[in-house]
């Protein structure tokens, strides 16, 4: 079933969440007005005005023993999929099928990057194998063997997004915003691009850079000392906002 990759959406749609899942993760959507739009499923609580991360990456390489596996011991483009000995992080670590579906694996050694489409669960065991499917048509193009470091993976980074920490959550990805409060686990539209409603810290110049407080969770506020340390540019702060208040930002993270 294909998706197109940009949908117009309606006013009403960016205010709405589901429990259901009704497009691929990270699909892009646009108001008639402009603003941009990314399809995401929550992690946890979100709040209105607040900056949402991705997830923080814990677990996000398969240490194998033996690197990859297939029949041969050597992967080749032809492949749909790859086989992997042992589960992620370390060899008596279960994993869950379909964790990282919708993500993405890289090749260490040759860089290539190739999307995932659904792969197997398997218990806490050093020697049991699992399959991770490709998405139709993409493949690795390089030929890589059993002596090959290990294949990395990663979640769709708009899968299980989470409000923005303070100091900027260590190795957290800053995504945008919502237009309304989502339950956990519900999709919904993350905006961003374009005039936004976030809650203030700091004192505002219109005009500015806005960026993620290292020192107050969700907020955003001018670029100061402290915040250079940590914090991620999410946009031009535009209508001036009291601390703890609502303002009006510019997002500027995927157009």
């Amino acid at each position: 079933m294909s998706f197109p990759e940009t949908v117009v959406l309606n006013y009403g749609e960016t205010k709405a969440e589901t429990t259901d899942q009704r497009a691929p993760l990270g699909t892009r959507g646009v108001l008639p007005d402009g603003r941009v739009f990314r399809y995401a499923k929550a992690g946890g609580a979100i709040t209105v005005g607040a900056l949402v991360t991705g997830a923080a990456p814990a677990g996000n390489y398969i240490a194998t023993s033996g690197g990859v596996t297939p029949a041969a011991t050597t992967f080749t483009s032809t492949w749909k999929y790859i086989t992997i000995v042992t589960s992620h992080q370390s060899d008596s670590t279960a994993e869950t099928a379909n964790t990282y579906a919708e993500g993405y694996m890289v090749d260490p050694k040759n860089g290539q990057v190739v999307r995932i489409a659904t792969h197997d669960g398997h218990t806490a065991s050093s020697t049991e194998q699992s399959n991770f499917y490709f998405e139709e048509g993409d493949r690795l193009s390089i030929s890589i063997t059993g002596t090959d470091q290990a294949m990395m993976v990663m979640k769709n980074p708009y899968d299980d997004c989470i409000i923005a920490p303070a100091a900027g959550g260590a190795g957290a990805i800053a995504l945008g915003y919502s237009t309304h409060n989502v339950d956990s686990g519900s999709y919904f539209w993350l905006q961003t691009w374009g005039p936004v409603g976030a809650v203030a810290y700091g004192t505002w110049v219109a005009g500015n850079p806005g960026v993620h407080s290292t020192e107050t969770a969700t907020a955003i506020g001018p670029i100061t000392t402290t915040d250079q340390r940590l914090s991620a540019r999410v946009g031009q702060l535009n209508l001036v906002a009291a601390a703890a208040k609502f303002g009006m930002i510019n997002v500027q993270l995927s157009p």
